[in-house]
């Protein structure tokens, strides 16, 4: 079952997540999902040979930020740029695991479906060079579509002209197919939340990833029934 399928509290949860806080002390910023505490290392231990490469690093809805900080600490020398949408706590929360890092910057407001918002990192790259990684964790299956088509039209803008990789985290099915029986309830439950939910298939995203020059390189298979999709540009190594 995807590590993101056994809460049912419909109510606290930010759809990024699919889990309460477990954080019980007040005065303390820092929200804790166990799921991510579960596959910072799986995630890092997979995404290494492509981290070791880079030298600036976006993430995508960074929810938390308990697995920016950590791969930041595993890779002092990149400069990391944690983002995700105007809420917050979660800015709050990213902000706690991060402030005593100095290769993570504060955390950008970054609403994959807001124009504007890509303006902004845009700007930056233009300022600062591209990112040679963007990631996105655990966020395809909860969000609409629009959600996957709007990061697959902007991720290419801020990769490097000529290179740069792109990671997705999550569950998918593949060739049409759940993968197992666990994976078709889980987007059976996701549906009955939002019908604009739900798990998706491989071939889909990387269909419309691919129509803006991102191909898919390699699918890793992960623990808990996730994959690893790896993007480069098409003609980029592997």
């Amino acid at each position: 079952m995807p590590d993101s399928a056994q809460s049912n509290n419909q109510t606290t949860l930010h759809s990024h997540n699919m889990y309460p806080d477990q954080n019980k002390t007040q005065s303390d910023p820092k929200i804790v999902y166990p799921y991510a505490e579960r596959n910072k290392d799986p995630i890092l231990n997979t995404i290494s040979p492509y981290l070791q490469q880079a030298k600036r690093v976006l993430e995508l809805a960074s929810g938390s930020g308990q697995h920016v900080s950590h791969w930041a600490r595993s890779f002092p020398s990149i400069h990391f740029q944690p983002s995700e949408i105007d809420n917050p706590p979660l800015h709050a929360s990213i902000k706690a695991y991060t402030t005593e890092l100095s290769n993570v910057a504060p955390p950008m407001v970054l609403n994959s479906t807001e124009p504007a918002h890509w303006d902004r990192v845009v700007d930056m790259v233009n300022k600062d060079g591209p990112f040679d990684v963007v990631y996105i964790g655990n966020v395809f299956h909860i969000t609409p579509w629009e959600v996957t088509q709007a990061v697959a039209k902007n991720v290419p803008k801020v990769l490097p002209g000529n290179s740069g990789t792109f990671i997705v985290y999550g569950p998918f099915k593949k060739d049409g197919k759940f993968t197992t029986p666990s994976n078709e309830e889980f987007d059976q439950n996701l549906r009955a939340r939002n019908n604009q939910w739900g798990v998706r298939d491989i071939a889909d995203v990387a269909a419309e990833f691919k129509q803006y020059g991102l191909a898919l390189k390699d699918v890793k298979d992960m623990p808990a029934n996730n994959f690893i999709l790896v993007f480069q540009r098409e003609g980029g190594s592997s």
